[in-house]
């Protein structure tokens, strides 16, 4: 869960500055941003994989081998994915300089990931 809540600080922090770098303005990251989390809902709502969240050949048949299994990227992709990063980004980006919006955009991933982390423990 702190992995995830770095990322998700960083992208809310740094996001926009990196957007400004690469010269693409908030109005223009909207659209692709939209569309991803369009995209990323219709995989959840009908449960229909549409090869954003698809595993390769490669990666199928890797996952057979015996491994060691001590250490799995939970943090990203799964809790902190491209959906979460694509929407903290436009809502920091429409928070602006507002303080009180800023803290409350922050504040919602960080409950979030508080649920999430006492449903890991519920399961575990």
């Amino acid at each position: 869960m702190l992995v995830a809540g770095f990322v998700l600080l960083i992208f809310a922090l740094l996001g926009n500055g990196l957007l400004d770098w690469l010269h693409v303005s908030l109005p223009a990251f909207r659209i692709p941003g939209g569309a991803l989390l369009m995209l990323l809902s219709v995989d959840l709502v009908f449960a229909h994989p549409s090869g954003l969240a698809s595993i390769t050949a490669g990666e199928r048949q890797e996952a057979k081998q015996p491994g060691d299994v001590a250490v799995f990227p939970l943090g990203i992709p799964p809790i902190a994915g491209p959906g979460s990063m694509t929407a903290i980004v436009l809502l920091m980006g429409q928070a602006g300089a507002d303080i009180v919006r800023a803290v409350t955009v922050l504040a919602m991933p960080a409950g979030c990931l508080g649920a999430t982390y006492l449903a890991l423990l519920l399961v575990y």
